[in-house]
């Protein structure tokens, strides 16, 4: 939480994918994303990943922080999201289309291209 702290206070804007509880609290801003919760629950498909990121998909200004670690378990242990987080169409989407330019203990920063 400290971390994703700092990272919120240097990209005012950012994108926490996948989102959970505790990031909701730390935003200051309404998410461009369009859900509350991007995760594969709430994003299970390309049909619905494409409606939740209409009002993103040609915008410039997007800072992604990625989680490398599963959210939901972070109280039990680090066990990282399998797959580099693939498996989750919001995070796919967002590695398909910006770039990686920093890497934290706890989340990769993707800008968009």
């Amino acid at each position: 939480m400290v971390e994703l702290n700092l990272l919120k206070k240097k990209y005012p804007n950012i994108l926490v994918l996948p989102d959970f509880t505790a990031c909701n609290i730390l935003h200051s801003h309404q998410s461009k994303i369009l859900t509350e919760w991007p995760n594969k629950t709430e994003i299970p498909n390309e049909k619905i990943l494409q409606k939740v990121v209409s009002k993103i998909g040609n915008d410039s200004s997007l800072i992604f922080a990625i989680a490398t670690y599963q959210t939901a378990k972070l109280q039990d242990s680090l066990l990282r999201i399998p797959n580099n987080g693939l498996d989750y169409p919001i995070i796919r989407f967002a590695k398909n289309n910006s770039t990686k330019s920093e890497d934290y203990n706890y989340f990769e920063i993707y800008k968009s291209k």
